[in-house]
């Protein structure tokens, strides 16, 4: 997992990013917009202080596109350090999505910290998650539409090659 510490440029960055209200299928209804927003403005830096080639494609189907690939940047609040136990979700909303990798990231609910948890293929995503059922409660949480889980300890960690 990788840690990252958003300052005072990233943040700004990222509450200009998305300049628009309420993304058609939200389950929050556009609550997480800015934790998306910082969470890809993390992401993007990071490769590009490391010296990578990215393009923030902010397409539907998918937000950057890294070494050929298309990366698809899927973003969650926390309160707490994620553990590898916690769920990385894809709400049914978004299967259809044309990317060739989901990266999960958590953002802390004060934006003071961006944990890139991993990533994975769209094909090994869709191989190994588990479908829970909208209304389904599982640990005190009720999923809110029919949504793909998988725990952290599934994920590639990311690498610098």
């Amino acid at each position: 997992m990788i840690t990252i510490t958003p300052n005072l440029d990233q943040l700004k960055r990222a509450k200009t990013l998305y300049d628009f209200g309420i993304l058609d299928n939200s389950i929050t209804q556009g609550d997480g917009s800015a934790a998306g927003a910082i969470a890809e403005i993390c992401f993007f830096d990071y490769f590009k202080d490391i010296g990578k080639d990215i393009i923030h494609a902010k397409h539907y189907d998918y937000d950057f596109i890294l070494t050929n690939k298309k990366i698809e940047v899927k973003a969650m609040r926390v309160n707490t350090v994620p553990r590898l136990l916690h769920h990385c979700n894809l709400s049914s909303h978004n299967l259809r999505q044309k990317c060739d990798y989901y990266c999960f990231i958590s953002v802390m609910n004060d934006f003071t910290k961006v944990f890139i948890n991993g990533y994975i293929s769209k094909k090994d995503f869709f191989d190994n998650a588990v479908l829970h059922l909208e209304g389904e409660t599982e640990n005190n949480f009720t999923y809110k539409c029919d949504t793909m889980t998988m725990t952290i300890s599934q994920l590639k960690q990311l690498n610098h090659e």
